[in-house]
């Protein structure tokens, strides 16, 4: 479908089940979706034999909407899904609509989320309820002025943990995954991400983390023999550093090498 974004090409959820209803040839999707709750939807489920790619965004309650829309959907051949929207304070958390859907994309490989789409709680259901084909998980960690502070996003520790693997474990949940990608991490520790790369080995192949912080622990050994046997890893911190005030701050035309070409800012260390 075409371009979505923009709040002028929001749609309900009916007038994307019509739509979709007589596009059976549509491979890939991506829409803007606003969707009153009180609303009622049709009963028949709209087939789309096609869509290998749908990338909804939701003008306010994702997880209802985005539970809303697909149990309308047979989605067969679906492989890419990403979801995005800024989830309301009061809003409807309930992932179990949304999951069970997925879970009936039997080729589903690829999960791309916001992590202000949820709540802490609705976060970890969600990743419990992934159907085992995935292979790569995409989460950007998301920060709103409303937010009292980092503190208070759906992406910790505690969540990601729900994604390690161990002997012990009865229920691996995710356990395809060969790829992890985590955007603007606050609240991921080194050492829970080091624990996550360490228990999903050897099948764990691609790792990609930036964070919005500075490194706290060098993880980098406890990896290294994972990186000789082929990990790919990216994982990038923010360096703070103090403000470098230059006597020429101002000026039309600093000097070579002063304010203006060495400046401060917020540069990036990677591993």
């Amino acid at each position: 479908m075409g371009p979505a974004w923009g709040m002028g090409h929001t749609q309900t959820c009916q007038v994307v089940l019509d739509i979709l209803s007589r596009c059976p040839k549509l491979e890939t999707c991506k829409l803007l979706v606003h969707d009153p709750q009180d609303v009622h939807l049709e009963e028949s489920i709209v087939e789309c034999p096609s869509i290998h790619t749908f990338d909804l965004q939701s003008a306010g309650a994702p997880l209802l909407t985005s539970g809303r829309l697909l149990s309308r959907l047979s989605l067969p051949e679906l492989r890419d899904f990403k979801l995005r929207g800024q989830a309301e304070l009061q809003g409807v958390f309930a992932v179990d609509a949304l999951v069970s859907s997925l879970a009936a994309s039997t080729h589903l490989a690829s999960v791309s989320i916001d992590s202000d789409s949820f709540t802490k709680s609705s976060l970890t259901d969600f990743l419990r309820g992934l159907p085992p084909t995935i292979l790569r998980l995409q989460i950007t960690d998301r920060f709103h002025t409303w937010q009292l502070s980092p503190s208070d996003g759906s992406l910790d520790d505690d969540v990601l943990k729900v994604l390690n693997a161990s002997p012990e474990d009865h229920l691996i949940h995710c356990p395809a995954l060969q790829e992890l990608v985590m955007l603007h991490c606050r609240k991921i520790s080194d050492e829970a991400l080091g624990s996550f790369i360490i228990s999903r080995m050897p099948i764990l192949r691609v790792v990609d983390v930036k964070f919005d912080r500075e490194r706290q622990v060098d993880i980098l050994p406890s990896l290294e023999s994972f990186l000789e046997a082929g990990l790919q890893t990216s994982i990038t911190y923010i360096s703070l550093m103090p403000p470098q005030f230059s006597p020429w701050q101002g000026l039309p035309d600093p000097p070579p090498g002063q304010w203006g070409q060495g400046g401060w800012g917020w540069p990036s260390s990677t591993y």
